[in-house]
C-alpha cells in the first residue's frame, strides 16, 4: 500500500488538529492486453511528511484483469512522523467504457480509415477491433493466390488452408489495417483464377464512450451502507481483508465504516513507523460481466487523511459522531 496526495487545514491548540490527504491511483484497463496501465504516486501532505497511504498494486495483474480474477490491491495507511494519529481512508472512482450493443461491445464500421489522431492510444476516441493472432496465416502467395485491386494499399490480407475432407480443402482469410484493425467486408476467393477480392469493406472501431463515469465516496450518495461494489457499476468488486474491517460497529483495532460521511476509520492511534491493519486487498470483475466490459478502464484512488491523536482533534472531522466518536475518544488521551 502505498501512497499520496492533498493537504487539509491543521491548527495548533486548544483543538490541536493536523489533517493530511493524499492519493494511491490504480489504473486497471479490463481485459486489454494494448493498453498501457499505470499505478500512479503522488505525494504532498504535512511538511515534516508524516503520513503516507501504503499499497501493493499488482500492476501486470491489473493489465489484463479477467472476469472472475482478483487483482492484489493491498492498501493500508503508514505513519512515517514522531507523534500517534488518527486516520481515516476512503475512495475515488472511475470507470470508461466503449459503447455497447447488448452484451458485446458495439462495431462502428467505417468506410475510410481513420485519422491516427482519432485513435485511443493518441488521445481520441476510437479502438481498431484487434484481430486475433495471424502467426498460423500465411500470405495468399504461398498457396498461389493474388490479391485483387479492389483490396486498397495499407491491408494487408493473411489466408488459412482448411483440411474439410480427405479429398478437398478450402480458405478462410483475414484482413487487417496498418492500425492493426480489423478489415471486414464481403471476401470472395476465387479458387479457379486463384484471386481474393473484397466488397463492402470497412474499417472496424470500437468507439469509447463520450463521457468518464466518477464516484467520490465522500462526496455523492453512497448506495449501501456496508459497500463492497464499485458504487457506479455492480459488476466490479472491491474486496476488504473482513478480519480487519467491522461494518457492525466501531471496534478497536479495526476498521470501521461511516456511511454517513464515506470514510472507513482506524478504530485506533498509529504509533510513529507503523502501518495500520489492510483494509482493501483486491479488485475484481464479476465473473458474469459480459463482453461489453472489454478494454474498459477503471481507476481506483485510494485517499487517506491523519489527525493529531488527541480527542479534541476529532472535532475537525464533522462525521465522527456518537458511537463512532466514543469509540475514538477511548483509544486517545487528552491533549497536553
Amino acid at each position: 500500500m502505498k501512497n499520496l496526495r492533498k493537504n487539509k487545514k491543521f491548527v495548533t491548540g486548544a483543538s490541536a488538529a493536523l489533517t493530511v490527504l493524499m492519493l494511491a491511483a490504480g489504473t486497471f484497463a479490463w481485459y486489454s492486453a494494448q493498453h498501457s496501465v499505470e499505478n500512479k504516486f503522488k505525494t504532498d501532505g504535512m511538511p515534516d511528511g508524516s503520513v503516507k497511504v501504503w499499497e501493493i498494486f499488482d500492476e501486470e495483474g491489473g493489465k489484463e484483469a479477467k472476469p472472475g480474477e482478483k487483482i492484489q490491491k493491498d492498501v493500508g495507511v503508514t505513519n512515517l512522523g514522531d507523534n500517534p494519529v488518527f486516520v481515516r481512508a476512503s475512495f475515488e472512482e472511475m470507470v470508461h467504457k466503449y459503447d455497447a450493443d447488448g452484451l458485446n461491445l458495439a462495431v462502428e464500421k467505417s468506410t475510410t480509415i481513420k485519422a491516427d489522431t482519432d485513435l485511443e492510444a493518441n488521445g481520441g476516441s476510437f479502438l481498431p477491433v484487434p484481430v486475433i493472432d495471424t502467426t498460423s496465416w500465411s500470405d495468399p502467395a504461398t498457396f498461389g493466390f493474388t490479391v485483387d485491386a479492389s483490396v486498397p494499399a495499407g491491408v494487408t490480407v493473411k489466408m488459412k488452408e482448411l483440411t474439410t475432407s480427405s479429398t478437398s480443402n478450402s480458405y478462410e482469410v483475414i484482413a487487417y489495417s496498418t492500425q492493426n484493425g480489423q478489415v471486414g467486408g464481403e471476401w470472395k476467393i476465387d479458387s479457379d483464377a486463384k484471386t481474393i477480392s473484397v466488397t463492402d469493406m470497412t474499417y472496424n472501431y470500437y468507439k469509447r464512450t463520450s463521457t468518464e463515469a466518477t464516484f467520490n465516496w465522500t462526496v455523492d450518495t453512497l448506495t449501501a451502507t456496508a459497500p463492497g461494489q464499485f458504487q457506479l457499476d455492480e459488476k466490479i468488486n472491491l474486496h476488504y481483508h473482513t478480519a480487519n474491517v467491522d461494518n457492525t460497529a466501531p471496534t478497536a483495532n479495526k476498521w470501521y465504516f461511516n456511511a454517513a460521511d464515506g470514510w472507513f476509520y482506524y478504530i485506533g492511534l498509529v504509533d510513529s513507523g507503523n502501518v495500520t491493519p489492510l483494509l482493501l486487498n483486491a479488485v475484481e470483475i464479476d465473473g458474469s460481466a459480459g463482453n461489453n466490459y472489454m478494454y474498459m478502464d477503471y481507476t481506483l484512488t485510494v485517499k487517506a487523511e491523519a489527525l493529531q491523536g488527541y480527542q479534541e482533534a476529532l472535532s475537525d472531522w464533522s462525521g465522527v459522531t456518537g458511537a463512532l466518536k466514543t469509540a475514538l475518544e477511548a483509544v486517545a488521551p487528552a491533549a497536553p
